[in-house]
């Protein structure tokens, strides 16, 4: 995961996971308990192990994991943040699928920044080629980030 400006609402890499495990008691804090070079990738007590394979069949689905850097703010009311994602045609740049925004709410902690965002999106409808699973963050008071993407293909 990337380093990020405190001040700044941000966005981390993208990163695509096959395999995924609900953490003991749903804890997100077991970073405490591992070696120190590894931090896990936990989202709403799930953990994401990112796959270097980035070749999916179509019955397999599309996990994901990133995070969302919020500013901290000591204005009130506290801004609220969004997480859109996107499938993009890699050869063409044509965006196939444009999935619902996601409310960070649910993600966050109080007096957090970090905001740690994963799930799976269904690709079963996507015909066999090669993607880009694109991720961008967005604010109340109407700051975004840049897009992040990350590359995949769909096989039979």
């Amino acid at each position: 995961m990337d380093d990020y400006d405190s001040k700044q609402l941000a966005i981390s890499s993208v990163v695509l996971a096959r395999r995924f495990r609900e953490m003991p008691g749903g804890s997100q804090d077991s970073a405490t308990t591992l070696p120190n070079s590894y931090v896990p990738l936990v989202s709403r007590g799930v953990e994401s192990t990112p796959t270097a394979d980035t070749r999916f069949e179509k019955r397999d689905p599309l996990n994901f994991y990133f995070e969302v850097y919020e500013p901290q703010q000591a204005e009130s009311p506290a801004r609220t943040v969004e997480a859109h994602l996107r499938i993009v045609e890699a050869k063409t740049g044509i965006v196939v699928e444009n999935l619902q925004p996601v409310d960070a709410t649910p993600y966050s902690r109080p007096g957090e920044p970090v905001i740690p965002i994963g799930g799976g999106i269904n690709i079963r409808n996507l015909p066999s080629g090669s993607y880009r699973l694109e991720a961008q963050a967005t604010d109340s008071a109407g700051n975004r980030t840049p897009w992040r993407a990350t590359n995949f293909t769909i096989e039979q």
